[in-house]
């Protein structure tokens, strides 16, 4: 009997030993399976953290672009009521300069008429005042004239100016657009409508202006937390 209890102490421990060891591997396979899914977990959080970097990068950007493109904008129209008021200036030089070629003219016949009717007086005879008067005129002629080709050249330059600012407003426009789609496709969230385990894809409400390709990596969150990454890589509608 007591060789009979003592077999059957035996074949308990031995039971217990080999439950234990099983439990054991279990628990370390379970254990190990746990500290991978939280490595997994860390690396879907920095990628997150990385990509929202990235997101707040654009934005600062987005906002430097806009603030310039309004600087631009302000010194265009500076730069256009500049031009118009050099073309104004401009045109009424030119009045000016044909009121005073017209009054030179009209001197200059006065001038013939006086020659002629003193013609038989004999060459002392002068007219002090004249002379003076016609380099006057002359002088004023000279002056508007070079103001008006100053004044020309100055609305011409505003002009270039104006044309390379609007160029430069442009160019910018198109950066403004590019870095507005790069935050929005950086920023697109989508709901999972099915799943297939057996065949390993799931399926996800994009809309057709996601901007998402056949390269765009997807994060999936479930209750605030990254599970893990896909890639689509079919596109229907």
């Amino acid at each position: 009997m007591k060789a009979t209890l003592a077999v059957i102490a035996i074949l308990a421990a031995g039971a217990g030993s080999y439950f234990a060891i099983d439990y054991s591997k279990k628990f370390s396979a379970i254990n190990t399976e746990l500290e991978q899914v939280a490595a997994n977990i860390k690396k879907h959080e920095t990628a997150t953290a990385n990509k929202e970097k990235e997101i707040k990068v654009e934005k600062e950007k987005l906002s430097a672009a806009e603030t310039k493109q309004v600087t631009l904008k302000q010194q265009v129209d500076a730069l256009t009521s500049t031009a118009s008021s050099l073309k104004n200036e401009a045109t009424k030089s030119e009045r000016e300069l044909k009121a005073q070629e017209s009054e030179f003219g009209e001197i200059n016949k006065v001038i013939d008429e006086v020659k002629l009717a003193t013609a038989g007086l004999g060459e002392n005879v002068t007219i002090e005042t004249l002379p003076d008067e016609i380099k006057k005129i002359e002088n004023e002629i000279s002056e508007k004239t070079k103001k008006t080709d100053e004044l020309k050249a100055l609305a011409n330059g505003a002009t270039v100016s104006i044309n390379a600012a609007k160029a430069e407003a442009n160019e910018l426009q198109n950066q403004l657009k590019a870095r507005a789609d790069v935050i929005r496709r950086n920023s697109f969230q989508g709901v999972i409508s099915a799943v297939n385990q057996d065949l390993g894809f799931v399926i996800i409400g994009a809309g057709a202006r996601s901007g998402i390709s056949t390269s765009t990596e997807l994060i999936i969150v479930r209750d605030g937390r990254p599970l893990g990454r896909v890639k689509a890589n079919l596109d229907r509608a």
